[in-house]
C-alpha cells in the first residue's frame, strides 16, 4: 500500500460536514475578549483622569505635521495585483464578450431570441423549397446547353469537350440534389459517372461549378495553363462589358466624332431630305426596277456619288499559304500610286459612252501631275461627268453627293471670302488668283450693288523725265467696303484707346465687332457664299454632302474595297503592272448587280437614321434586313 503524503493525511483530520465538504475553524469571541491587552497606564494602575492631568502639567501638545517623517501606509494595490488585473481585463473585453465586465455596462442587454423553434423550422423549409425552385430553373437551362444541336453553326459543336464535361456534371449534380441526395453524395456520384480516372477533388469543384450556375447562370471560363500569374487589362471582363474588342483596324463605321452633337443633328436633317429625294427615284430589288410614281410636274431623280481612292504597287495581300518556317519577303514601303477620282450612278455603275468614263486617274507627287485640289475635280464635273450624267439620264435631276472632306469645301477665286481680302487699297495684279465678284447689299431697306475694284490714276515717271498717267485697278480693300455699308468702327469697342484691327487672331464674339473680317463675314451676302463644287452643280441638278464619319452611306467605300482586293490579288509589285490593269480591277468591282446591292444597303443605313436611330441601332437594324431564309420550310429569324 503506498503511503500517503502530508496534504492527504491532513485533509483526513479535518471535519467534514454531512456532503462531504471542510468545515472551517470557529473562532471562540470569550476568548479573545479575555486575552486583550492592556495599555501600560492601566498596568501601573493610573487612572485616566491621572494620565489626563501629568499632560495638562508637562503643556503636551501635537504638533503638525509630526509624523511627516515617518513611513506612511500603503493603502493602493500592489504592482503585481495592477498587473494581474489588466490582463485579466484585456482577455475578458477580447475573448469573452459576455463576461461580467461588459455585462455590468448600463443599457446592455443579452438579445433574446427573436423567433421561436417552430418558425425556425417554417423558415429553413421556405428557404429549402426556393433552392429547390432555383435548382430546377438551373437544370432545365443546362438540359437546353447540352442537349445537342444539328447544325455546323451551333455554338455547341464550338465547345471545347472539357467545357461539356462540367455542364454535364452539373446536370448529374442538380439532377441527383432534386431526387433528395444531399450534396456530397450528389457530387460524388456525378464525378464518378462523368470521369473514368477517381480523384477526391472533383466532387468538391462540382459543387463548386454547380453554385456558381446556380447563382450567375454560367461556369467560368478555364483558366489552367493561360498565364493565369500574368495579370492583363485585357483580360478584364469589365472592359468586354464596355464594349472594348482586341481586333483590326478595319474601315466599317467610325465611331470616335460619329455621334457627336453638331454631326447628329446635321445626319437627321439630311437623313429627312435623303428620304424625301428617294421617293422620286427607282427602286432596285432582286435584279427588277420598280419605276418612281411621278406627278406631272415631278422629275426623276437619280443619286451620283464620289469618291477617291489610291493604289499603289507594293499593295499586296495580307493572307496566304506558306510552308512550316517559310517567310515571303515584302516591299517595305507601298511603291508608286494611282490616285482614282469617280462618279457612280446605281444604274449605270461608273458612267460610260464608249471610251467616255466617269473615272478619272491621276499620278499624284512631285514630278509627276502635282496633287489633286478642287480644281481638278471642278474640270472633271465639268468636262465629264455633267454632261455624261445628262446624256445617260435625259430629263432627270442627279443628287451630287460628296463627303465632307477640305477639297469639296473650297471656294472659286472669284467668291466673296473676307479671309482673302486685306484692310487697305491693293492692286488688282497683286491679288492674283483671286477677283472678287461684285455684290449687293440691303442699306435703309434698298438695295445697292457694290464693286469690289476702283480704278486709280497713277502718274509714272520716265527715264527720260517725262511723267505718263496709267490707270490701275485696286481692290477696295474691307475698310472701304464697310466705309460704304456703314459698318466701319475707328476704335476697337473691346479694346479701349485702340484703332480698330483687321483681325483679332481669336474666337468671334457674339455682335462679330471683335475685328474687321469677322464683322464683313458675316454680312448677309457673304454667308450666302456657296463653295466651287455647289455653284457648278446647282446650276441645273441638287448638291449634298454626306455626314462627317458617315461613310457607311457611301457604297463607293466597298466597292474602293472589292477593288483593293482584286489589285492585292494580283499584285506583281511593280507601278507598270498597276498601270495597266487598275482599270481592270475596277471593272471588275463595278458589276452592276454588286453596285445595286452596295447602293441598297446604304439606303437603310439612310433610312435607320430618319427615324432617329444612333449606330449601333442603325447597325443592328441593317443586319436584320440582311439575313436570309438558309433552309426551306422554315420562317426567317427577322419575322
Amino acid at each position: 500500500m503506498v503511503a500517503i503524503n502530508n496534504r492527504k493525511r491532513l485533509s483526513r483530520n479535518r471535519k467534514k460536514n454531512a456532503q462531504g465538504r471542510f468545515i472551517s475553524k470557529q473562532t471562540n469571541t470569550q476568548e479573545s475578549d479575555k486575552e486583550k491587552i492592556k495599555e501600560d497606564w492601566e498596568l501601573l494602575g493610573l487612572t485616566s483622569d491621572d494620565m489626563k492631568n501629568v499632560c495638562r502639567k508637562l503643556n503636551l501638545s501635537w504638533k503638525k505635521g509630526a509624523d511627516s517623517g515617518l513611513r506612511g501606509v500603503y493603502q493602493k494595490d500592489s504592482r503585481t495585483t495592477k498587473c494581474c488585473q489588466g490582463k485579466s481585463d484585456k482577455s475578458n473585453s477580447v475573448s469573452n464578450v459576455t463576461s461580467h465586465s461588459i455585462l455590468s455596462f448600463s443599457g446592455f442587454e443579452v438579445q433574446k431570441k427573436s423567433t421561436t423553434n417552430c418558425e425556425e423550422r417554417i423558415k429553413k423549409e421556405q428557404q429549402k423549397t426556393a433552392m429547390q425552385l432555383k435548382m430546377q430553373q438551373s437544370l432545365n437551362t443546362i438540359s437546353l446547353q447540352i442537349s445537342p444541336k444539328i447544325s455546323s453553326q451551333s455554338i455547341f459543336n464550338a465547345q471545347s469537350s472539357y467545357n461539356i464535361c462540367r455542364l454535364q456534371c452539373v446536370h448529374h449534380f442538380l439532377t441527383y440534389s432534386l431526387q433528395g441526395m444531399n450534396k456530397t453524395q450528389a457530387s460524388a456520384k456525378a464525378a464518378n459517372e462523368l470521369w473514368s480516372n477517381p480523384s477526391s477533388y472533383r466532387p468538391y469543384i462540382i459543387q463548386a461549378w454547380a453554385k456558381e450556375y446556380i447563382n450567375f447562370g454560367f461556369i467560368s471560363p478555364h483558366r489552367q495553363g493561360k498565364h493565369a500569374k500574368r495579370s492583363s487589362l485585357l483580360n478584364d471582363e469589365d472592359v468586354a462589358r464596355k464594349g472594348y474588342k482586341y481586333r483590326a483596324n478595319k474601315k466599317d463605321v467610325y465611331f470616335d466624332g460619329h455621334e457627336r452633337t453638331d454631326v447628329v443633328e446635321y445626319r437627321n436633317e439630311w437623313s429627312k431630305r435623303m428620304m424625301e429625294y428617294k421617293k422620286l427615284m427607282k427602286d432596285f430589288t432582286e435584279g427588277s426596277i420598280i419605276e418612281p410614281n411621278l406627278e406631272p410636274n415631278q422629275q426623276e431623280h437619280v443619286l451620283v456619288t464620289q469618291d477617291e481612292c489610291t493604289f499603289y504597287s507594293n499593295d499586296s495581300k495580307r493572307d496566304m499559304w506558306l510552308m512550316e518556317g517559310e517567310n515571303l519577303l515584302l516591299k517595305k514601303n507601298p511603291g508608286m500610286s494611282i490616285m482614282v477620282s469617280e462618279f457612280q450612278c446605281p444604274c449605270h455603275g461608273t458612267m460610260r459612252i464608249k471610251g467616255w468614263t466617269s473615272r478619272k486617274l491621276f499620278c499624284a507627287g512631285q514630278n509627276r501631275d502635282g496633287y489633286w485640289d478642287h480644281q481638278d475635280l471642278l474640270k472633271q464635273l465639268q468636262e465629264d461627268v455633267i454632261p455624261l450624267f445628262e446624256s445617260l439620264h435625259p430629263n432627270a435631276k442627279g443628287i451630287f453627293i460628296f463627303d465632307q472632306s477640305s477639297n469639296h469645301g473650297a471656294y472659286a477665286n472669284n467668291a466673296l471670302v473676307a479671309s482673302r481680302m486685306p484692310l487697305g487699297p491693293k492692286p488688282a495684279d497683286e491679288m492674283e488668283p483671286f477677283k472678287f465678284k461684285d455684290t449687293t447689299y440691303i442699306r435703309d431697306e434698298e438695295l445697292h450693288v457694290q464693286a469690289m475694284y476702283i480704278k486709280k490714276d497713277i502718274i509714272q515717271e520716265r527715264k527720260n523725265g517725262k511723267s505718263k498717267l496709267k490707270k490701275i485697278i485696286y481692290f477696295k480693300g474691307i475698310q472701304k467696303i464697310l466705309e460704304e455699308r456703314g459698318l466701319w468702327m475707328e476704335q476697337d469697342p473691346y479694346r479701349q484707346g485702340k484703332k480698330w484691327r483687321l483681325s483679332c487672331n481669336d474666337d468671334e464674339k457674339p455682335d462679330h465687332k471683335c475685328c474687321a473680317r469677322h464683322l464683313l463675314a458675316n454680312q448677309p451676302d457673304f454667308k450666302k457664299q456657296k463653295s466651287a463644287l455647289q455653284e457648278t452643280v446647282e446650276q441645273n441638278h441638287v448638291f449634298e454632302m454626306y455626314p462627317k464619319f458617315h461613310c457607311e452611306t457611301n457604297w463607293i467605300e466597298r466597292y474602293w474595297s472589292y477593288a483593293k482586293k482584286e489589285a492585292r490579288a494580283n499584285c506583281d509589285y511593280s507601278f507598270k503592272s498597276l498601270q495597266k490593269n487598275v482599270d481592270k480591277f475596277l471593272d471588275s468591282a463595278g458589276d452592276i448587280k454588286r453596285i445595286q446591292n452596295y447602293y441598297n444597303r446604304c439606303w437603310r443605313y439612310i433610312e435607320a437614321y430618319s427615324l432617329g436611330m444612333d449606330a449601333i441601332q442603325a447597325m443592328d437594324e441593317v443586319k436584320r434586313f440582311l439575313r436570309r431564309v438558309k433552309a426551306h420550310r422554315k420562317i426567317p429569324e427577322h419575322m
